[in-house]
């Protein structure tokens, strides 16, 4: 029984020996040209970067408008109006939505928003309301005077 145990155990080293092992990483050579590349490279995606920023100019809303412009962001976010005007909210963002308008007396959902599109909402009473389109999340204070 001791032959076996020994035998087992003289197994065991040989094949833990013989595991593979991982192969040590070589350290990478930084060349100065190499570094000369990545800056080019960095600078060419800045200047990218920047060109896009400005192509994504939004108008600002005008009058009575409220744009959507995504998540947690509309254009303006306080509005002001006399009783018996309208708001359009026009949805930029890049998701379908529905607006939920809230007020003291109660809740209205407009129809279904497609990217692009726009509602108009009247408001004929006066008072303290607060909109957002569902996909986007809360943002539109309206003061009907």
């Amino acid at each position: 029984m001791k032959i076996f145990y020994g035998l087992v155990l003289v197994l065991m080293l040989f094949m833990s020996a013989c595991a593979q092992q991982p192969a040590a990483q070589p350290e990478p050579q930084v060349q100065p040209e190499e570094e000369a590349a990545e800056e080019v490279v960095e600078e060419e995606v800045v200047e990218e970067t920047e060109a896009a920023a400005e192509e994504e100019v939004v108008t600002p809303a005008t009058g009575n408008e409220v744009r959507i412009l995504g998540v947690g962001q509309y254009d303006p976010e306080d509005v002001t109006i006399s009783a018996g005007e309208s708001i359009t909210f026009f949805n930029e963002g890049n998701i379908r939505t529905v607006v939920t308008i809230k007020s003291s007396s109660g809740t209205t959902n407009t129809p279904l928003i497609d990217v692009g599109g726009k509602y108009e909402q009247e408001f004929s009473e006066a008072g303290e309301y607060d909109a957002w389109g569902v996909s986007y999340g809360p943002g539109v204070k309206i003061t009907v005077e």
